[in-house]
């Protein structure tokens, strides 16, 4: 967790506020930087993993396959790297969007640019761009997609980016979407 991922969600939360409860995704052994900040009101905020680590994950299951959750039962749910570990991310996109209450909002952080990572259990499948989140997010309203250093969108089309001369570190993509309807059965 990067100190930008808190101030991103606070900046969003002051704009945009938000729906309870919230789910956030993916999230292994590290510990919530949400719970002792007081962002979300008590008893409304859930983490999911695939596993349990150290009794601290509520909701198990493989996030392209959250049956165990009923439609429209989250209004927030964050979703910050851990994206680009999973196997099939339209069918991740697609669950988080079934289980999102009408209006509810996503909050994704996906790298762009950052080194190889992995463990056994763990695999590093993809990197994003703002044009391939677009196309994830198509059934979603994009409220907020940003690329860490640059200013604005015309920014990234205009900045070379040379990577055998970039510092040690990364570069993400940051995006909040709104789920406006409830698709028909």
């Amino acid at each position: 967790m990067r100190p930008e991922d808190k101030e991103y969600v606070k900046e969003i939360i002051d704009k945009h506020g938000y729906q309870s409860p919230i789910l956030d995704t993916c999230v292994g052994t590290i510990s919530s930087p949400y719970e002792d900040e007081d962002l979300f009101s008590k008893g409304s905020y859930f983490r999911h993993d695939i596993a349990q680590f150290h009794n601290s994950i509520d909701v198990i299951c493989d996030i392209c396959e959250m049956d165990q959750i009923p439609d429209h039962t989250f209004g927030t749910i964050i979703n910050f790297w851990a994206l680009e570990h999973i196997y099939n991310p339209f069918k991740a996109i697609s669950e988080m969007y079934r289980i999102l209450k009408k209006d509810g909002m996503l909050l994704l952080a996906v790298p762009l640019h950052w080194r190889v990572h992995r463990a056994p259990a763990v695999k590093d499948y993809w990197r994003f761009c703002p044009d391939g989140l677009r196309l994830l997010l198509t059934s979603f309203i994009i409220l907020d997609l940003r690329v860490d250093g640059c200013k604005d969108e015309f920014e990234w089309d205009q900045t070379a980016i040379d990577y055998r001369s970039w510092h040690t570190g990364s570069t993400g993509i940051y995006i909040a979407a709104k789920k406006t309807k409830i698709a028909q059965k």
